[in-house]
């Protein structure tokens, strides 16, 4: 069997490759780096880097966070990794997820389901849809809790512009009792001392 049928059987259903499968030529997920290695050759991780064209830290940091996410097996022979074909074309898959231009392992984890998309904020239209309409309940529900709040200050306000009024009413009318006492405006105090 071909190799590229060998990995299209095993990857059909593989998540990064879904991922991927939508946003790149066929061309591009299939490179002959890939599909001229040898099914039943073991590889190290500077085979798969010399594949990759990257470099092999490169390498070994995506396998680790790829073994770390559980996508990957770590399949460490001693202090060596010995990687089968399907191993290099998951690194591979993961690579060509970074390799993209404001991409990186986040995006990489998204692919896999296990954080929301950091793009978009969501995965689905329905999803964003019910935010979207979360958020205009909550909103609506704070305009009108400030209305309420402003209905009540507003109140507080005419009593408070009442009581002045009665409160000038009355300095009004110690005013003229003053005035009829003393014959004058002037201050109670300094007449009563």
């Amino acid at each position: 069997m071909e190799i590229k049928q060998l990995l299209l059987n095993r990857f059909k259903e593989d998540p990064l490759y879904k991922y991927l499968v939508t946003k790149r030529d066929e061309e591009e997920l299939f490179p002959v780096s890939v599909i001229t290695l040898n099914v039943a050759g073991r590889y190290s991780t500077i085979d798969v880097a010399r594949i990759l064209d990257r470099n092999d830290n490169d390498v070994r940091n995506i396998m680790k966070l790829l073994i770390k996410d559980e996508y990957l097996v770590d399949s460490r022979v001693g202090r060596n990794y010995k990687l089968d074909i399907y191993d290099v074309y998951k690194i591979f898959l993961a690579n060509l997820i970074c390799s993209k231009q404001g991409f990186n392992y986040t995006d990489v984890k998204f692919a896999l389901g296990l954080i929301q998309d950091v793009h978009k904020g969501k995965n689905t239209p329905s999803e964003v849809a019910s935010d979207i309409e979360h958020d205009f309940l909550l909103n609506t529900q704070t305009i009108q809790i400030l209305e309420a709040k402003i209905d009540i200050l507003n109140a507080k306000n005419l009593e408070l512009s009442r009581n002045l009024l009665k409160l000038y009413e009355f300095a009004q009318k110690i005013s003229e009792i003053e005035l009829q006492m003393f014959g004058s405006t002037s201050n109670f105090r300094t007449h009563s001392a």
